[in-house]
C-alpha cells in the first residue's frame, strides 16, 4: 500500500518522540545491510537515524525518495517482532531493476 509524505512525517515524528528502536534494512545496488537505531533529528527533508550504541549515524535525504509504501503483512519476516513497518523506495535514474529502498521496522 502507498503512502504520502505528510502521512509518513507523522509516524517519523512519532518514533522519534517515542524513541523507539527500529530495525534498519537498506538495499542498494551496490550493497545491503541492516542495524538497530533509532531516529534523533528529522525534518521536511531528512532524516538522521543513530544506531542503539551511538557509536554511528546515517543520514536519509527524503528528497530522494521516490514513494514511501506499507509492507504487505506476509513480506514482513518474524512480524511478531514488529509493531510498525515502512518502506521508502528511492529514486533512481536509471530505472533498472531491481529497486533501491530502505525498510524500517519498529521493534516490539
Amino acid at each position: 500500500m502507498r503512502a504520502g509524505l505528510p502521512e509518513e512525517l507523522d509516524l517519523l515524528r512519532e518514533w522519534l518522540c517515542e524513541r523507539k528502536f527500529l530495525r534498519c534494512e537498506f538495499v542498494l545496488s551496490e550493497f545491503s545491510g541492516s542495524f538497530r537505531a533509532r531516529i534523533v533529528s528529522l525534518t521536511d527533508e531528512q532524516m538522521r537515524l543513530q544506531s542503539d550504541d551511538e557509536s554511528s549515524e546515517m543520514d536519509i535525504g527524503l528528497r530522494s525518495i521516490l514513494e514511501f509504501k506499507y509492507p504487505e503483512p506476509d513480506a514482513v519476516e518474524e512480524r511478531r517482532d514488529f509493531a510498525g513497518a515502512l518502506v521508502a523506495v528511492l529514486a533512481r535514474g536509471d530505472n533498472l531493476e531491481p529497486e533501491e529502498f530502505i525498510t524500517l521496522l519498529e521493534l516490539v
